[in-house]
């Protein structure tokens, strides 16, 4: 039996090892085959291909609120106390290319 091929995961950045290990887990989730057994179609691979872009902007838009919040904070810590006062924080929400982003 032929070995299966796998992405080498020393290729990877240490980045970008997070969204290939859930990309992965997509693909496992909804593998070609079981795709095409459980739906009796034909295998779309641009359906899988929009999947797989949708859930990657999540995770993106996701990380992008993480910096976001933590941008804010050190603003706040590092701002000139005498001149700008402390008013709390608010959520609100930014349209990104991965979607609406709130922080």
């Amino acid at each position: 039996m032929a070995k299966k091929w796998e992405y080498p995961l020393s290729a990877i950045p240490k980045s970008n090892k997070l969204m290939y290990d859930s990309i992965a887990e997509v693909l496992k989730l909804r593998s070609l085959y079981d795709m095409n057994i459980l739906t009796g179609n034909e295998i779309n691979i641009k359906s899988l291909e929009k999947e797989i872009y949708d859930y990657a902007c999540k995770l993106a838009a996701k990380d992008f609120s993480n910096f976001l919040e933590a941008l804010d904070f050190e603003l706040m810590k590092n701002r000139d106390k005498g001149l700008f006062r402390n008013k709390g924080t608010r959520k609100t929400c930014i349209k990104t290319l991965m979607g609406e982003v709130e922080y």
